[in-house]
């Protein structure tokens, strides 16, 4: 957070508000967030600090890969499974 405040010479929000903040982000996977600030230091023309519908707004489409992969895992993994209870 200190990081987007400081690219966009804003002032982080007070104690309370960025408590809200970090709390909403926990909703988001960690790499989908870097990716929401990447993506939001290249676009977000204003001087203050994206809200954090922008950041999920941001986060959508590398949140999805990464759930389509999570998804993809588990069905592999269950496979896996199935395999190994036949050959027991």
């Amino acid at each position: 957070m200190n990081a987007i405040a400081t690219i966009f010479r804003a002032h982080l929000p007070e104690e309370e508000a960025l408590k809200i903040y970090v709390s909403l982000f926990q909703e988001i996977p960690k790499a989908a967030f870097k990716e929401a600030c990447r993506s939001l230091a290249k676009t977000h023309r204003y001087p203050n600090m994206p809200l954090p519908a922008e950041f999920f707004e941001a986060s959508k489409e590398s949140t999805a890969t990464l759930k389509l992969w999570e998804d993809r895992i588990i069905r592999a993994m269950a496979r896996l499974e199935q395999v190994d209870t036949k050959t027991d």
